[in-house]
């Protein structure tokens, strides 16, 4: 996905070596944010934001609705993948396709 999803939308998120496909609901938007490409992590202390990433490159928290087979988390049932690793499923993305029109 190019944008976030919003709380309560539901998506699915196809896989990966570590966690199994599975569908799920957002519970949180994660915003991130882009810093100077030549700023030192190591050895500057306040690391100043340039401004927010894209859409694409912020995190959504995702309650699963049935954790998969390969599922790193124990017995916790959220995770949190890219928003560019999820697609919009059912009503969510009816809406979503309504909105761009």
């Amino acid at each position: 996905m190019d944008k976030a999803p919003k709380v309560g939308d539901r998506v699915r998120y196809a896989g990966s070596v570590a966690i199994g496909p599975c569908t799920g609901t957002v519970v949180r938007v994660y915003q991130e944010y882009t810093y100077p490409e030549d700023f030192d992590w190591e050895s500057d202390e306040n690391p100043r934001p340039t401004g927010l990433a894209p859409e694409s490159e912020w995190h959504v928290a995702v309650k699963v609705d049935e954790r998969p087979t390969e599922w790193p988390y124990g017995t916790y049932d959220k995770f949190a993948p890219s928003v560019a690793d999820v697609e919009l499923i059912g009503a969510s993305a009816r809406a979503a396709e309504s909105e761009d029109a």
